[in-house]
């Protein structure tokens, strides 16, 4: 676990000295001290800056060294190439911590990047950590501490949802847009460059802090992937971690051979590392403050079966639509519960859920209904939708919501669905704090955060399996005597070896290095077989005719061999062809693919998905980061698009789902103890059928 004791000071410190506080109400000196005065800092404020005397009545410094006070924080307002001599002043006057508003660096540029980087370094000498540079600031609104360094034009509402953003353009409309929202904040944090401190650490701070119960996230890139899901998987534990992630490009420009890395962009791994750790992923903005709206009332739902209730048709059905689509069950309504409701709804209600008391109904009706679905166990939950039309008074309506929720204990979520002015009416619902939205869709949405964050917390918790029975030290001896053959691809009779060293199952096979050698093993081939042209110059071997399968005699063989040649020399006539594999059939069993690629920020990205040659075109794969647990194995599988052809469908025998996932956590193993793999390819790994296992009949190894 990370030890965030040093970055306490840039959220909770005693005492600010803000260096480039200026007189000026128009410059960024001006509005970050005034912010910090207005906020009512509990701490003292000094402010830095040799050409004043005072600022805004307080005293002003020309000098940090000449404060005698201890400085916990630093605030830098000055021109980046002033940055290092003010740093190294905080470093000499104990200063603990610096934020670092001043752009200039490494986001401008090489020259930037130097000038950043000798600001890290004077930081570490001293042991200051710092937030940015290039960042909007820090507000915590604590009562505690009361402390705004950002140059926004308002404080936010205090709350309980902290906000961790990349971007300092959006910081200042995510404020404003959160005022509109009524949602309050407990941290507002502004990254900048990440020149020092991470995420991970961040994520570290926000899960100890006390007034923090919902954290959100902007996040462009992760300048340590592996420590943030650490972190990640641990926080959404206990506190809930909703996340817009910005761009969809390739991870880096890489020279890859394999389907792994072709298909590796970052949004893809993203997806996949947003998943490992439990950490909601929206869309947009609009989606990012309905989720922290619903998960800032920390309500929580024990079940699936979730009832709609509505006094209007349409709604009603749109709300169902979204719920099932976003995978709520909405149970059918029949048996004692149907009689009952039809003992207090008129007979052309609807009764099987949405439940629609009909737009005559008043508050009695209502009620009723309402009661009568909470109280039945078939219900977890309930969505309710009113529109303002006939006998209803929506407001006692709401008083009606609350006692049944404080009679119950179940979660509610409401949408009053009209263009009216509904103002008064959603703030009594802010008042009985029920989560509220203006539309069905988003009332089912919301509610499905909920059940999807219910569902992570309930999970199986498992750990990283570590095999026995594997050996990593030959694998390391086949990679070194490729390395002094100046081989950057291991052969498939190497690549099979290192699988078998990590006991993954291989067809049995023999290498031929032309067709005399063949002639000489001829009696040794079993049949059926397939036959596959070795060659460091073919990447995909179906595409140049160099597989042939299901062959059957000694003639097929002998023709096989040729017709391979032949092929692949038309295709690439400068192809050096090291031989021919000759290998068992495997005939039947789903074809699936098994990838890694080592990437340099992400390190070891593995991904599954159905095999063979449509792999990237279909682009149905799952991504995660080795090492992964052995739940995340069983996830990787199920959540391709594809999952239900290997559950078994229209009469198939299920796939052996669980020879899939020891596959997986094997090669994750592999390539965590052996560091040298760049690439992998396990394609097709062919899964039998339930109980029979899975076996991989061709691998490409890039070292």
């Amino acid at each position: 676990m990370i030890d965030n004791s040093n970055i306490k000071p840039l959220f909770e410190p005693n005492s600010i000295a803000i260096i480039g506080a200026s007189n000026r109400d128009d410059s960024v000196g001006g509005i970050i001290i005034s912010n910090v005065l207005k906020s009512h800092f509990r701490g003292v404020v000094y402010p830095v800056n040799p050409s004043s005397k005072s600022v805004f009545g307080v005293k002003c410094y020309a000098n940090v060294m000449d404060i005698d006070d201890v400085i916990d924080l630093a605030v830098i307002i000055v021109p980046a190439v002033a940055v290092p001599l003010v740093m190294e002043q905080c470093g000499k006057k104990g200063v603990k911590a610096a934020i670092i508003i001043s752009a200039g660096f490494k986001e401008v540029g090489e020259k930037g990047a130097v000038l950043e980087e000798q600001v890290v370094n004077i930081a570490r000498k001293y042991g200051v950590r710092i937030i940015g540079p290039n960042c909007f600031g820090i507000i915590n609104t604590s009562t505690s501490i009361s402390m705004n360094t950002t140059f926004s034009s308002t404080m936010p509402i205090k709350g309980n949802v902290s906000f961790v953003s990349q971007s300092g353009a959006l910081c200042e409309g995510i404020l404003d847009y959160a005022r509109y929202e009524k949602i309050g904040f407990s941290k507002f944090i502004s990254v900048g460059n990440r020149a020092d401190v991470t995420e991970a650490e961040i994520l570290n701070y926000l899960e100890r802090d006390e007034e923090t119960d919902v954290i959100i996230m902007y996040i462009e890139s992760l300048s340590q992937p592996q420590k943030f899901l650490a972190e990640a998987v641990r926080v959404t534990e206990q506190k809930p971690i909703i996340a817009i992630k910005s761009g969809a490009t390739t991870v880096g420009a890489r020279a890859t051979v394999s389907h792994t890395g072709s298909m590796a962009g970052s949004d893809e791994v993203y997806e996949g590392i947003f998943e490992q750790a439990g950490i909601i992923r929206v869309n947009s903005v609009h989606e990012l403050f309905k989720a922290a709206k619903i998960y800032s009332k920390k309500i929580s739902i024990n079940g699936n079966g979730v009832a709609i209730l509505t006094n209007s048709g349409g709604p009603g059905v749109m709300a169902a639509d979204a719920a099932s689509r976003y995978g709520l069950n909405l149970p059918f309504i029949d048996g004692v519960l149907l009689n009952k409701l039809k003992g207090i709804l008129p007979p052309s209600s609807g009764f099987h859920n949405p439940v629609d008391v009909l737009g005559d109904a008043d508050v009695g009706r209502y009620d009723s209904a309402m009661n009568t679905l909470l109280e039945s166990d078939q219900f977890a939950g309930l969505i309710n939708i009113i529109t303002p039309v006939g006998g209803i008074d929506v407001n006692e309506a709401i008083k009606k919501m609350h006692e049944a929720i404080n009679k119950y204990k179940k979660p509610m979520v409401t949408c009053l669905f009209g263009l009216s002015d509904l103002s008064e009416e959603n703030a009594l619902l802010d008042s009985y704090n029920i989560p509220h939205f203006e539309f069905p869709e988003d009332a089912s949405w919301t509610l499905s955060l909920v059940y999807k964050n219910y569902l992570w917390r309930k999970r199986k918790v498992t750990d990283i399996k570590k095999y026995t029975d594997v050996d990593p030290e030959k694998v390391r001896k086949i990679i070194e005597n490729a390395k002094n053959n100046k081989k950057n691809m291991l052969s498939i009779t190497e690549a099979y070896e290192v699988l078998k060293a990590y006991n993954i199952s291989v067809p049995s096979s023999i290498m031929v290095r032309d067709k005399e050698d063949l002639v000489a093993h001829i009696k040794e081939i079993k049949y059926p077989s397939v036959m596959k042209v070795v060659s460091r110059n073919v990447v995909h071997k179906f595409d140049v005719g160099g597989v042939i399968v299901d062959i059957k005699n000694e003639q097929q063989l002998m023709d096989g061999y040729d017709k391979i040649i032949e092929n692949v020399k038309s295709k690439i006539p400068d192809a050096v062809i090291d031989g021919i594999t000759v290998e068992e059939f495997i005939p039947d069993g789903k074809e699936t693919i098994i990838g890694m690629v080592r990437d340099p920020s992400f390190g070891s990205i593995l991904m599954f998905g159905l095999g063979g040659i449509y792999v990237e075109a279909l682009h149905d794969v799952s991504f995660r980061l080795a090492p992964i647990r052995e739940l995340s194995a069983d996830h990787m599988v199920s959540s391709i698009r594809a999952f239900k052809l290997l559950t078994g469908v229209r009469g198939e025998k299920k796939t052996d789902l669980q020879s899939i996932s020891d596959v997986l956590k094997r090669v994750s193993q592999l390539v965590t103890d052996v560091q040298e793999i760049k690439e992998l390819d396990i394609n097709p790994l062919i899964a039998r059928t339930e109980g029979n296992g899975s076996i991989a009949v061709d691998v490409r190894i890039v070292i």
